[in-house]
C-alpha cells in the first residue's frame, strides 16, 4: 500500500493491525487480477480459436457434402449378391454360346 492509503486509514481511524490485515487481503486479490498483458493474450488465443473454430466448420460442410454425395449413391450401388448374378448370368450365356459355336462347327464339318 501506498503511504497516501496508509495516511487515509489512520485517519479514519484503522489500527495498525487493521491496515496489516487489510493490505494482506488486498495483496492476495491483487495477485488474482488479470494484467493487461493477460487480456492481450487472451485476446490473441481467443481469435486463434475463433480462426480454428471457423476452418473446422468449413471442414465440416464440406464432410457433410460428401456425406450427401455418398447418400445418394448408396441407392445406385450394386450389392454382391446382384454381383454373383450378374456373374452367373455371364457364365450361362458364354456357355451358351459355345455350344452354339460347337453345334454350328459340327454342321459345317458333318
Amino acid at each position: 500500500m501506498s503511504i497516501a492509503t496508509l495516511s487515509t486509514l489512520e485517519q479514519a481511524n484503522f489500527t495498525v493491525e487493521q491496515e496489516r490485515v487489510l493490505t494482506k487481503v488486498l495483496e492476495e486479490d491483487h495477485q488474482n487480477l488479470a494484467t493487461k498483458d493477460d487480456i492481450k493474450s487472451l485476446r490473441t488465443a481467443t481469435k486463434n480459436d475463433i480462426r480454428f473454430l471457423e476452418a473446422t466448420m468449413a471442414t465440416k460442410e464440406e464432410n457433410q457434402s460428401i456425406r450427401g454425395d455418398i447418400k445418394s449413391m448408396e441407392g445406385k450401388m450394386v450389392t454382391k449378391v446382384e454381383l454373383n448374378k450378374i456373374n452367373n448370368n455371364m457364365i450361362k450365356w458364354i456357355v451358351t454360346g459355345i455350344f452354339l459355336n460347337v453345334g454350328v462347327l459340327y454342321m459345317l464339318f458333318k
